[in-house]
């Protein structure tokens, strides 16, 4: 069966070669690349620090109503529609 093998090779090899990400990606690249995204970083004082976390917990407040409404809103427009095609 040298014709089996022969097919189960060049398989193989076919998928070897094929990229995960698709045709447009070079995936040796990829492999090779520096993933690492740069950072800039920068040390806060403790004022600094609780002055941000006070920041973001008003604005994931805001955020937080802002979806409410936004739920609300989609049920009052959406409900019926889909309440009646749910009938049909």
């Amino acid at each position: 069966m040298p014709g089996l093998e022969t097919a189960e090779a060049e398989l193989s090899a076919a998928k070897s070669k094929s990229s995960p990400f698709g045709r447009l990606v070079d995936a040796e690249k990829i492999a090779t690349a520096d993933t690492a995204a740069p950072t800039a970083t920068r040390e806060l004082s403790a004022e600094q620090r609780t002055h941000d976390r006070r920041q973001l917990s008003e604005l994931l407040t805001q955020v937080d109503a802002e979806l409410e409404d936004l739920m609300e809103t989609i049920e009052d427009q959406l409900g019926p529609v889909v309440r009646t095609l749910t009938r049909c």
